[in-house]
């Protein structure tokens, strides 16, 4: 029994540190398999998977893109520099063909000189159903790859469904709602809102979700996702929140960091109900004197004055 424990253990530790170089192949920020891997886990359990369910949804999200460098040579054949590509890519509506033609455009931009766009445009339109169809490949390499690292055959039916789409839009096979594996389901849901979360923070995470929910994410696991976090945003990491009165470990880390942003927004807004604070502005209660912010109290660029309605445009 030991034995076996030690086992899955040790398996665990490898699968993670091939994450690591899974995400360097795929440009995104060191960790972000792991960070995926914990919100997908965590949703998991709030869908009420069963223990064998959640352990393959640990597995297929530190592992989903371990296939891609498959289609590494095709990829760069047609677009160019492929990490400037995945950089760019990771929230990418692949069935949406205006937002793919405008991603073309940005990127042929960035990736070359001005003299060699036009040769690069051509080439990159040329090729593109090439490219698109090289998703069978990388299905068919993240099995074989999952497979010796000892995966069994229902977590490799999750690799080759998680680029499906819930509406039928998605590839290799063009499946669509409840033949997508529940793994599947909730990693989808989790890679979105993880590299959202990297572009522009939890509003931007929570906007995409919802924007993509019914389209290329399962609702259910959409929902629960956005449900949970924003029925959060009113908790303390004390217990003195609102509505369940949850501490900080009963909250993931997208509530954590939504319920700060909810409380520094109330505080120095103002209010008709109550005047706005700032962190220079509330007094001492000992001595009554106000005062000043010690050096490094807020991040580099955060002002101590409030902005209003009218002068925050952001």
């Amino acid at each position: 029994m030991a034995q076996d424990a030690g086992e899955d253990v040790r398996a665990a530790e490898l699968i993670a540190a091939v994450s690591l170089a899974v995400d360097i192949g795929m440009a995104q920020p060191l960790k972000t398999g792991l960070a995926v891997c914990l919100v997908a886990v965590e949703l998991a359990e709030r869908l009420g998977y069963e223990p064998g369910l959640r352990q393959r949804t640990f597995r297929l999200a530190l592992l989903q893109h371990v296939g891609c460098t498959v289609a590494a040579a095709p990829v760069a054949a047609v677009m160019g520099d492929e990490m400037v590509m995945r950089a760019h890519a990771a929230t990418l509506d692949f069935a949406d063909r205006a937002e793919m033609f405008r991603f073309l455009l940005a990127h042929v931009t960035r990736a070359n000189p001005p003299l060699a766009r036009p040769a690069a445009l051509a080439r990159a339109a040329a090729g593109g159903r090439r490219m698109l169809g090289t998703m069978a490949d990388v299905c068919e390499g993240a099995v074989m790859l999952g497979e010796r690292l000892g995966c069994g055959p229902e977590s490799q039916r999750d690799f080759g469904c998680v680029y499906e789409y819930w509406d039928g839009g998605g590839f290799p096979d063009g499946i669509s709602g409840e033949q997508i594996t529940e793994p599947a389901r909730a990693v989808q849901v989790a890679t979105l809102a993880v590299v959202a979360h990297h572009a522009g923070g939890v509003a931007a995470a929570a906007d995409l979700v919802r924007q993509r929910s019914g389209h290329s994410l399962a609702p259910a696991a959409a929902a629960m996702f956005l449900g949970e976090v924003a029925a959060a945003h009113h908790e303390r990491l004390d217990g003195s929140g609102y509505f369940r009165g949850a501490r900080a470990g009963q909250l993931p880390p997208a509530a954590r960091l939504l319920a700060a942003a909810d409380t520094y927004h109330a505080m120095t807004e103002p209010r008709p109900c109550s005047p706005c604070r700032t962190t220079c502005s509330r007094p001492s209660r000992k001595t009554g004197r106000t005062p000043r912010s010690p050096a490094g109290a807020l991040p580099a660029g955060w002002s101590h004055q409030p902005q209003t309605r009218e002068g925050n445009h952001e």
